[in-house]
C-alpha cells in the first residue's frame, strides 16, 4: 500500500489519541541508566524499571509504552527547547502508554510486517510478537519506502 499523506517530520506520527481523544499520556521520569546510545527519543518503545522511573524496552514486558518525547531527541523535537509541554525536561519523558493510533519508522526492518501482526517492543523499537510476548498494538498498514517517504507502519495502540 502506497501512503500518500505527509512526509513524515519525525519517527513517530500519532494521527488520533493524542494530545485530545484519550490517549494514556503521562511524563514519566528517566532512568539515570537511559543516557547516550541508551537514553529516550521520539518513537522508542519504553518500559517502567524496579525504580518506576523509564527506560528502553530491552525485551518485551508489561507495561510498555512509545515515547514521544525524550532525553535524546533533536531540539525541534524536545520538549525542554519547544516548550510547550509544562514539565517535561531534561530527565522527564512524554510517554503514551495506550489508546493511539500512529505511525513510525522506528521498527525492526528484518521483522515482517502485515496488516493484523501483533506488535511489541524489543531493544526499544518495535518488533514481531511471538507466542506469549506481552502486546504493545497491531499493525494497521505497512508502507514502502517511495520518495522522500521512509518506510513505516501504521500501529493501533489499545
Amino acid at each position: 500500500m502506497f501512503y500518500d499523506g505527509p512526509i513524515m517530520d519525525y519517527p513517530l506520527e500519532v494521527l488520533r489519541g493524542w494530545p485530545d481523544d484519550g490517549a494514556l499520556d503521562m511524563s514519566e521520569t528517566i532512568s539515570s541508566a537511559a543516557t547516550g546510545a541508551s537514553g529516550l527519543a521520539c518513537g522508542n518503545v519504553v518500559t517502567v524499571n524496579a525504580n518506576g522511573m523509564v527506560q528502553l524496552c530491552t525485551t518485551p514486558v508489561q507495561p510498555m509504552g512509545v515515547c514521544i518525547r525524550g532525553n535524546n531527541d533533536t531540539p525541534s523535537v524536545s520538549a525542554a527547547t519547544v516548550g510547550e509541554l509544562p514539565g517535561v525536561y531534561g530527565d522527564q519523558a512524554l510517554v503514551i502508554w495506550g489508546n493511539m493510533v500512529f505511525r513510525t519508522y522506528v521498527y525492526n526492518a528484518n521483522s515482517a510486517f502485515a496488516p493484523g501482526t501483533p506488535v511489541t517492543g524489543i531493544n526499544g523499537v518495535i518488533d514481531v510478537a511471538t507466542g506469549t510476548q506481552p502486546v504493545l498494538g497491531y499493525v494497521k498498514s505497512v508502507y514502502p519506502a517511495s520518495g522522500n517517504q521512509p518506510a513505516s507502519l501504521l500501529i493501533v495502540m489499545h
